[in-house]
């Protein structure tokens, strides 16, 4: 079914592993720690996906930008003060914490699920 699907739409050798290295990639790219991407691709440890997907990691740089950037959109959306320094930045007295987890704890996560909160800690 697969084949039949990519070859209407002209994607002809686009395997089922292309989509899976798609998703990691997409993953790795957005911040989740690797743990919670090998458990989520069947791997046991995480060596097979920092050595693949590692490369894909953002920077610090890179995640400050996109904290400002949801700082903004925050601020336009609840009308609260944005923070424009950064992940590193203190945070304001008047935001909310989700998760009593640490904030910078790896991913940020907010889930309360046991099961990926051992992955993350």
């Amino acid at each position: 079914m697969h084949r039949e699907r990519t070859r209407a739409l002209g994607l002809e050798g686009y395997r089922l592993h292309d989509a899976r290295h798609h998703w990691a990639v997409r993953m790795a790219r957005a911040g989740a720690p690797f743990e919670l991407i090998a458990r989520q691709l069947g791997h046991r440890d995480v060596a097979m996906v920092a050595k693949v997907y590692g490369r894909f990691k953002p920077d610090t740089e890179e995640r400050d930008r996109w904290e400002r950037i949801a700082a903004a959109r925050d601020q336009e959306k609840w009308h609260r003060p944005a923070s424009t320094t950064g992940a590193s930045a203190e945070k304001s007295d008047e935001m909310e914490t989700v998760s009593d987890y640490d904030e910078s704890s790896r991913g940020g996560t907010r889930t309360r699920d046991p099961g990926i909160m051992s992955a993350v800690l």
